[in-house]
């Protein structure tokens, strides 16, 4: 296998992609892992699927899925083949409510909404937060 350098850039939109995450889904900090990602968003020259999924899936953690929806469907347009944006669009467009959802033969093989159903019960699960 041939290395790849990767640009500086490059790095720090990951870096702060996964910082993002880590506030938002582990330490139930989502306002301010939606600062990051925002921030990161607004700076890019270029998309970037990874961290539109981050963000679209923040926002739906904070009860926004209209907003979310916006996100996820830019991820899944620049990544059709990825299984975790496809479940995180689902969700979304389960949790808003919207009615005119895509068919599911767009989202590829080996999702069904029953994934999605499964992923909206344990995102809408109550978390205990320990002091």
């Amino acid at each position: 296998m041939r290395y790849r350098p990767v640009s500086a850039e490059l790095q720090a939109r990951h870096a702060a992609n996964n910082a993002a995450w880590v506030l938002g889904a582990k330490l139930d900090r989502p306002d301010e892992a939606l600062a990051i990602t925002g921030a990161v968003l607004s700076q890019m020259e270029v998309s970037d699927p990874h961290l539109l999924d981050t963000h679209g899936w923040l926002l739906l953690a904070s009860d926004q899925p209209a907003k979310a929806v916006l996100y996820l469907e830019r991820a899944f347009a620049e990544d059709p083949e990825n299984k975790q944006i496809r479940t995180h669009l689902l969700t979304a467009y389960q949790k808003s409510g919207r009615k005119n959802v895509p068919p599911l033969s767009l989202f590829g093989s080996g999702l069904t909404l029953e994934d999605a159903t499964k992923v909206t019960m344990l995102l809408l699960k109550p978390t205990t937060r320990s002091s």
